[in-house]
Formats: C-alpha cells, sequence, structure tokens
C-alpha cells in the first residue's frame, strides 16, 4: 500500500468510524451525554466510567487478537471490532477530557448570587 493509498484509505476509515458514532450516539447518549453510557454502567457496578470503557475496549481487542493468532475466524466481523476499537478510543478520548473538565470545575471558588460575603468596598450612599 502506498502512502496515497494509505491516506485514502485513514479517510474511509474515519468516515466510516465517524458514521458509525453517529449512529449509536442516538442510542447511547442519555440526555445528550454522549459518555452516558459509561457512566451509568459505572454507577451500576460502583466503578469507574473509565473502567468500564477499559472493560468494553478488552473486549473488542480480545477478539481482534484471536483474529490475529487465527485461533478465530471473524468473517466481516474484523471491520466490526477493528471500527468499535478505534471509536471506543475517540470515547477514551473524550471521558478524559470530560474527567478533567469536571475535575477543573471542583476546583473553582464557588460562585455566590449577589455580593460575596464580607464587606463591600463600596461605601454607602447615605441619604
Amino acid at each position: 500500500m502506498t502512502n496515497t493509498e494509505f491516506a485514502e484509505t485513514l479517510t474511509l476509515i474515519h468516515e466510516r468510524c465517524v458514521q458509525v458514532l453517529a449512529h449509536k450516539g442516538a442510542d447511547y447518549a442519555d440526555g445528550g451525554d454522549r459518555l452516558s453510557q459509561f457512566k451509568c454502567i459505572a454507577a451500576d457496578f460502583r466503578v469507574s466510567p473509565r473502567l468500564v470503557w477499559a472493560i468494553l475496549l478488552r473486549k473488542q481487542v480480545d477478539a481482534l487478537c484471536d483474529w490475529a493468532r487465527k485461533e478465530k475466524f471473524l468473517g466481516g466481523l474484523v471491520d466490526e471490532h477493528l471500527t468499535e476499537t478505534i471509536n471506543l478510543c475517540y470515547l477514551g478520548y473524550a471521558l478524559q477530557l470530560d474527567e478533567k473538565q469536571e475535575e477543573e470545575e471542583k476546583e473553582q471558588p464557588p460562585k455566590f448570587a449577589g455580593r460575596p460575603f464580607g464587606r463591600s468596598k463600596e461605601k454607602p450612599n447615605p441619604k
């Protein structure tokens, strides 16, 4: 495969992955949160969403390793396992960004409605 052929293949792979993500997104995005599948399963089993992601990724990688060792013939399923593996990498990246954002939000000082506690720097306006 030449570099040009690989670049074309990469474009096709990416398009396929985006297609599958968009299609499955409707099924898995509860309340608009695309990562909710990981979070809901994590809550049910009292583990982290990251661990749920890792288990799902491991399932795909194990199937691909079986195919690579030729212990099992996956037929047309190889494409599906490869697509799912790539998409799980995208979702894992999104999951770590989501976790990072949540951590940053926790570190922010609380916002108060109205003026902060303590004395105002403004002098009262006597009438």
